[in-house]
């Protein structure tokens, strides 16, 4: 078959609402992560990680008080915030490392009095009260930034999670991070947060993002609200200097794309092969702007995904680390995620070989995320 036909094949499926295309995305999406997976884990891990991502995962509550006891011991794994704390206070227990000590005494500062568990069942209690979550991992960002009262946190960007999910279909909340960040600041954990409410579409032409990603600098943002603003993600606010930096970057969502038959919500879709392609070069643009927000003295910044992808993971950080340091001279350190790792290991699968962050991986026993983390600071030399 000619190049010409199959493009006009693709266009007639790409126009068809029946059901056999609504599909397609999905078969995409498992085609293509799956691959991408055995590129960078072994084979059996690879399987292991796409049968876990097409699985139900459990239902997820955050919460700023004790979870309340639930009839036929519905909540599977205890607080996992409880089970962090207890891990962290062993360790103080048990080294005499300063360092080390420090860093587990603030990390469960930053949590206390927060709740976080898994449940077989939805609990309406909770729900009415709009405790639940997408997935667990969503909370861990801002365990891993270690939120303290004097920090004011700058969202970069937040990616939009389509309806149509398993755990909250027919919601109108998109993007949750507010709302739990609304816990820390009432907590006194953190000074303030301010949220950047741009969004754009999936399903532009590539000449699209190309003019999307060609200024450097906002100058004046759209203001909403002392906790709203709006501006391009893709430049840095000018004269910003923000102690922590949050960017819960685009990426390929793959257990949405994999198991959403929404054809509008899902990546896979014939209309987004554009987006998907520049995708890379959109997150490098979007990393070094949420770097360049950051403090330049000390400025924390957390770059986060939902994705096995490791050109969207690990790879992004250290092209983003290198063109800072060769077209603006900055210097950015990459930091060890090692104790925040086993603190949480009970609760959560963290992959072994990533050694730039943490990327939590989905198994059947421990069905959540994918979730990469890496924590930078920023450096005077």
């Amino acid at each position: 078959m000619s190049a010409k036909k199959k493009r006009a094949q693709k266009t007639e499926l790409a126009l068809d609402t029946t059901q056999r295309y609504r599909m397609l995305p999905i078969t995409s999406a498992q085609d293509h992560i799956q691959k991408v997976a055995q590129q960078r884990y072994d084979l059996e891990l690879s399987r292991r990680y796409k049968c876990a991502l097409m699985t139900k995962p459990y239902f997820p509550y955050f919460t700023n008080f004790e979870l309340p006891p639930t009839p036929e011991n519905k909540i599977m794994q205890g607080d996992i915030l409880t089970l962090f704390r207890r891990k962290l206070a062993e360790t103080v227990a048990d080294t005499e490392d300063e360092r080390v000590i420090e860093q587990a005494e603030r990390f469960i500062l930053s949590v206390s009095d927060l709740s976080l568990a898994t449940t077989v069942e939805k609990i309406d209690e909770l729900e009415k009260l709009g405790m639940w979550m997408l997935c667990p991992t969503d909370i861990l960002p801002m365990i891993a930034l270690n939120l303290h009262k004097n920090d004011d946190l700058l969202v970069h960007f937040e990616n939009s999670v389509p309806d149509g999910h398993d755990q909250k279909s027919n919601s109108t909340w998109e993007r949750r991070l507010g709302h739990y960040l609304n816990y820390f600041e009432k907590n006194n954990r953190l000074k303030s947060y301010t949220l950047n409410d741009y969004v754009y579409p999936w399903n532009e032409s590539g000449r699209f993002y190309d003019k999307l990603i060609r200024p450097d600098v906002t100058q004046y943002p759209e203001v909403y609200s002392d906790k709203k603003i709006k501006y391009n993600p893709f430049t840095r606010l000018e004269n910003a200097s923000f102690k922590k930096v949050l960017i819960e970057a685009p990426c390929n969502l793959d257990r949405i794309s994999m198991t959403n038959p929404e054809v509008t919500s899902n990546i896979y879709q014939f209309s987004c092969k554009p987006y998907r392609s520049v995708l890379p070069k959109l997150l490098e643009k979007m990393l070094v702007a949420g770097i360049l927000n950051a403090d330049e003295n000390g400025g924390e910044i957390l770059y986060t995904t939902r994705t096995l992808n490791p050109l969207h993971n690990e790879f992004m950080v250290e092209f983003a680390v290198d063109t800072l340091r060769q077209e603006y001279g900055i210097t950015v350190r990459i930091e060890n995620l090692d104790l925040f790792e086993y603190a949480l290991g009970d609760s959560f699968e963290f992959e072994e070989s990533v050694k730039t962050g943490s990327l939590v991986v989905p198994t059947l026993f421990k069905n959540s995320g994918p979730r990469y983390i890496c924590k930078l600071k920023r450096v005077l030399v």
